[in-house]
């Protein structure tokens, strides 16, 4: 419960600091215990739903990346929010690492409706929502950590669901 809170509180920050890039703790480290972490943290919104998760990662013992892990996880986590929330009753969504093009893709697909052409062009503008209760932070957010790791987050053309696509590189400068 401690180590929750004092990531919750590193969040807080981070999102307090919006726009401000701030990579305390980037560091060359194992891929897969982030994605483990983020699939557990949002296991209850899952449960609630009846929605799996199914978590792959190519070489999950040696793929690494030069990455802020609770920066990484905090987009992992809100982009599995969306997909749990897109999702059927009895759906899955699946997040996955491999390397391409010698960089780190991340992959985060739902099973859900997909997302509206008419929104397609404003999912990652600042409190641009479709949801009823949303704040339109989440992806906003996200897509700003993403960049701040010189990445790019962006949404994968076609369907059926939506696939996110989290691109970071392996190391500094590259």
């Amino acid at each position: 419960a401690i180590r929750e809170i004092d990531r919750l509180d590193l969040i807080l920050a981070r999102l307090l600091s919006f726009g401000r890039p701030a990579l305390q703790g980037r560091r060359v480290q194992d891929v897969a215990p982030v994605l483990a972490r983020a699939a557990s943290l949002v296991q209850d919104q899952c449960q609630k739903k009846g929605v799996g998760i199914a978590v792959e990662v190519e070489d999950a013992a040696g793929l690494r990346a030069d990455v802020d892990a609770p920066q990484i996880e905090q987009v992992l986590i809100n982009l599995l929010l969306n997909a749990i929330e897109a999702s059927p009753a009895g759906g899955r969504v699946r997040l996955a690492a491999r390397r391409q093009d010698g960089r780190l893709r991340i992959t985060v697909a739902d099973e859900g409706p997909g997302i509206p052409a008419e929104s397609q062009a404003h999912i990652f503008d600042a409190y641009y929502t479709t949801k009823p209760e949303g704040a339109g932070l989440g992806l906003a957010v996200s897509r700003e950590i993403v960049a701040n790791h010189s990445g790019e987050l962006s949404l994968a053309p076609g369907g059926p669901g939506a696939t996110f696509l989290v691109d970071l590189p392996l190391e500094r400068g590259s």
